[in-house]
C-alpha cells in the first residue's frame, strides 16, 4: 500500500515539473513570427505585437536581434535598411542604424543627422519611413 502511495506521489511530482516547464517555455518562447523586409533580413514581431526586432535567417530576437534593441521606426530600399532603435540595455544610446543589405554590414548607433546624410548619399531620400507596427502591416 505504501509503495502505491509513493508511486502516485512520484507521478504527481513529475506532472507538476512538466507543467511548470511547459509554462516557463510559454513565457520565454512566445513564438513570434517574422516577415521579410529585403535580402536576408526580417522584421520579427514578438510579445504579441508589442516588440519588433531585426533578424536574419541565423538570429533570433533574443538579446535584441541584430541591432541589440527593438525597432521603433524603419525604412528600406533594395540596398539599405534604416532603423531607429531603442536599446534593450540601459546606458546604451538610442539612435539610428543602417544596414547595407548587399554587404551585410550594420553600422553602430548613429545620430539622426548622420543618418540623414547617409540617406541622401545612398540615393534613398524619398523612401517612406514607418513605425514598426505599420511596417509589419505593409510587409
Amino acid at each position: 500500500m505504501r509503495a502505491k502511495v509513493m508511486f502516485q506521489m512520484k507521478k504527481i511530482k513529475l506532472f507538476v515539473i512538466f507543467l511548470l516547464a511547459f509554462m516557463i517555455m510559454g513565457c520565454v518562447f512566445d513564438g513570434g513570427s517574422k516577415r521579410k523586409i529585403v535580402g536576408n533580413y526580417y522584421l520579427w514581431q514578438w510579445e504579441g505585437g508589442r516588440s519588433y526586432y531585426l533578424v536574419d535567417k541565423h538570429t533570433s530576437p533574443n538579446g535584441g536581434g541584430l541591432i541589440d534593441g527593438t525597432v521603433q521606426v524603419i525604412a528600406w530600399s533594395d540596398n539599405y535598411i534604416y532603423i531607429l532603435k531603442k536599446s534593450l540595455f540601459s546606458g546604451e544610446k538610442e539612435g539610428w542604424v543602417i544596414i547595407d543589405v548587399k554587404n551585410q554590414k550594420i553600422t553602430k548607433t548613429i545620430p539622426e543627422q548622420v543618418m540623414k546624410e547617409r540617406l541622401s548619399a545612398n540615393g534613398d531620400s524619398n523612401i517612406q519611413f514607418y513605425s514598426a507596427e505599420s511596417a509589419w502591416e505593409k510587409l
